[in-house]
This record gives C-alpha cells, structure tokens and sequence, in this order.
C-alpha cells in the first residue's frame, strides 16, 4: 500500500452576468457573456508522516489581501492543515471577475453583485477542498517536467534605452513546466494508467507554466473565460480519460505574453481572435502529454511547507510630481482618470503614501525532488534564477500569482530599466505610487532563505 495520499475536487465559480470584470484596472465593464466557465481546484496531498498541503487553483485575475487572509484561515481552521501550507493560485485569466477592487486606487463602493460573487466564491472555495480531504486516497506520485514555448517576454528594449510593451524574442521567459501525475492505487497496489482505465476521478494531473491569460480579453472585452489555461486543463481531460482532474498553477509570468499573439513583421502583439486561446491551450497540453510519456517513476510524497513576509520598500525620490497626476485626472481615458484623480487628491491632501508593501513569500516541498518558491503578486521570470541561486537550488521552481496581488514584483535590474512591471503598474495599486527600491531584492532573499532553512 502507498504510503502517499491526495485527494482532489472541482467546483464552478463562473460569475453571474453584469459582474464587473477585473484585469482592466479600476474600470467597471460588466460580463456580457460566458465563452466558457470557471473553476476553483483543490488538491490535497499527504506524506506518511502526516504532513498535508492543500492547493487551491482559481480561475480569477487575483484577490485581495483582507480576502486571502479569511478563506486561508478558515481552510486552516477547517482542514487542521497548516496555514503556511495552504496555498491559493490565480490563473490570472484577465477575462475573470473583480476580485482586487479593493486593491485599486479608486474611491467607489463595491458593486453589490461583486460582493454577493465574493462571498460566494469564499463558500465554493471551502466546498471545494471540503471535498478534496474527503476524497484523500492512496496514490501512486510521479513527478515530472519539460518546457514549454507558449511564452514570450513582453519588455522590448528601445535604442533610446526606454522600455515598451513590445514582444522581445531574446527576453527571458521560463519556459520550464512541471508538476505532479497523481493516480489512485487500485486494490491490486498498482496505479492506472491509459485514457480509459480507471474509474472516475482516478487520476489527477497538477502541472505549471509561466504565461499570462490575456488572450480572450483582447479579442471579447466582456466575455467571462478562463482562458487558455482551461482550454489546456479541457484539453487534457480529453486525452487522458474523463476520470482527470487537470489542474494548473501560474509561474512567474509576470512579463510574458503568449507567443501567438506576436506579430513578428510588425514586432508587436496583435489583438487575439476567435479560437486563439483554445490553440494555446491545446500546445500546453501537448508539452504536458509529452512530458508525462517519458514515464516518470512513482516517488513517496514528503511535505514541508513554510510562509512568511518581506518588506518590498518603496522609493519616494522617484514619485511622480503633482502635474503627472494632474494631467491624467484630466484623460480622456477612463482608466488614467481614475487613478489620476484618485492620486492626485492624496498628493495634494498630504496623505502618507506607502513605504512598503508586505509581500507574502513561501517555499514548498512535495517530494524530494520536488520543491517550489512561491510569491505573492505578479512576479517577474527573472526572480528564478536569483532565488536558485540565492537557495543553492537549481531545481527549484517558481509559483508567482499566489495568496495575494499586491502587483508586480520586478527584479532590481528591471527596476533600473524602467518600463510598465517597473513604473506604471505601481499607479494601479492603494500601495503605490512610487516604484520599488532595489533593495527588494535583498528583502527577497533574506526572507526565502530563512524559509528554506526551515524545510531543509
């Protein structure tokens, strides 16, 4: 008998029609249709010591931090299995619901239908890995990894040594996927394999990748998807038997687009069409198929997790001035506006802006060989080879977009380049609006490698 265990479970959290769509910024566009729902996964595994993760995959852009905090805590309270070790991860589908409004600097009240998905999607969230602890049972574990080139680096240098949001083919992207093939073990001690084999819900398949979902809201602005990542997860319950939860965490893709979408003669992105996100999805499934057929061997789950915070300073000498905020309160662009004006009065009044931002951070083993880093917020791909190097890990693997968005985490060299991850985003956060201070980095590693001490 297997001495690992997991269980796992699904549940729709498609929004209703009207509810504000977030990955816009503080603009309020309602969903005008569903191209396609979505789902919050849990996963729970168990080594034999009796340690135990639980991972929740949620189909939304992010949530806020007074959110987070709640749903973790109640699962803790719940499950009895350890707050450090409870992980929520956003697939980051910009074709979600609002779930950051609270994050935005805008002075408007919560929509109610907003608030009433809200709470809802923080029952379903605990239904769902309700029924995940219900369902823990012998596994057979087999980790496994390969790469994937759906991707691209989205920060085009410029010969006047600017920064634009422009497909940069020799940008770094980790193009790394990996994750877990979980199978029941049947009464005879062997797991199941093939498309038909097994009963339903035998087989679970938790595999990552780093790229932005941003394919659907350039092509339908008020459409509710989960965007390639579910056509992916759609894809390899397909080839693999109805009996497969697929589940995905996002990486660090903080700066990378899907390579589809990049106009290579015009060196931009196009705007997606019909069927551009169901592509996508399909080639992630192929890159995970392929590395499932190498036939990785069946390991004993070994859980450790641990959590914890570092301060993300903020530079105030590089604040911009009261006529920047001037300007764009006067926009014509809704969005500029909102934040324009919203800046603006703070700079005016005198309010205290913020020094820092709390930045939740953890590490996370899952076998032996199997461990990951994982940040709040949009993290840049070049945190992961800072953090190999910082954690002497080369196996290491990176999970951004986790607990929390407080915004982009860029690296101290992007930072000195300037650019969206670097500058501009910052405006579009209550914690803003100045850039971060190199010194992040050092916050950084300080931070995981007093974690990473504390699984060793």
């Amino acid at each position: 008998m297997s001495e690992s265990l997991a269980g796992w479970a699904t549940v729709d959290i498609t929004p209703d029609i009207g509810v504000p769509l977030g990955g816009r910024g503080p603009q309020f566009a309602g969903i005008d249709e569903v191209v396609d729902p979505l789902f919050a996964q849990a996963l729970v595994l168990c080594d034999a010591r009796g340690h135990r993760t639980l991972i929740v995959s949620l189909d939304v852009v992010g949530i806020g931090t007074a959110f987070s905090f709640a749903v973790r805590q109640n699962l803790a309270a719940l499950t009895g299995i350890p707050y450090e070790s409870v992980i929520l991860n956003f697939s980051h589908t910009h074709s979600g619901p609002m779930t950051i409004m609270d994050k935005y600097p805008v002075i408007a009240d919560t929509p109610a239908n907003l608030a009433a998905y809200e709470a809802r999607l923080a029952e379903r969230i605990a239904s769902v890995s309700l029924a995940a602890v219900a369902n823990v049972a012998p596994v057979r574990a087999m980790p496994f990894a390969g790469s994937t080139q759906i991707g691209m680096n989205r920060r085009q240098r410029q010969p006047d040594g600017g920064v634009s949001m422009q497909p940069d083919p020799d940008g770094f992207v980790v193009r790394e996927l990996w994750g877990l093939d979980l199978q029941r073990v049947s009464s005879s001690g062997s797991g199941s394999r093939g498309n038909s084999e097994g009963a339903t819900g035998s087989r679970c398949i938790l595999f990552s990748a780093a790229c932005h979902a941003v394919t659907v809201y350039s092509w339908k602005w008020a459409a509710c998807s989960a965007d390639f990542p579910g056509a992916a997860r759609n894809e390899l319950s397909r080839a693999l038997g109805p009996g497969v939860q697929a589940q995905f965490l996002q990486g660090f893709g903080g700066n990378v687009r899907p390579a589809r979408l990049v106009d290579r003669e015009a060196v931009k992105f196009r705007p997606a069409v019909d069927g551009d996100h169901l592509e996508i999805g399909k080639a992630l499934a192929r890159d995970v198929q392929t590395a499932l057929a190498a036939d990785p061997p069946a390991v004993e789950l070994d859980i450790r997790g641990a959590s914890g915070r570092f301060r993300a300073w903020r530079d105030a000498e590089r604040l911009e001035p009261q006529a920047h905020w001037q300007r764009m309160s006067e926009s014509e662009s809704e969005l500029e506006r909102n934040f324009g004006r919203y800046w603006l009065e703070a700079v005016k009044c005198g309010e205290p802006l913020a020094r820092c931002v709390p930045w939740e951070i953890g590490v996370l083993r899952l076998t032996a060989g199997t461990r990951a880093a994982w940040l709040a917020g949009e993290v840049c791909g070049e945190w992961l080879p800072l953090i190999r190097s910082w954690l002497g890990d080369d196996e290491i693997r990176g999970l951004g977009y986790c607990q929390d968005l407080p915004g982009y985490l860029p690296t101290a060299a992007l930072i000195a380049e300037g650019g969206y991850e670097a500058i501009a985003s910052n405006w579009y956060r209550k914690t803003g609006p100045a850039p971060f201070d190199p010194r992040i980095e050092s916050e950084a590693r300080d931070a995981l490698q007093a974690l990473h001490r504390e699984i060793q």
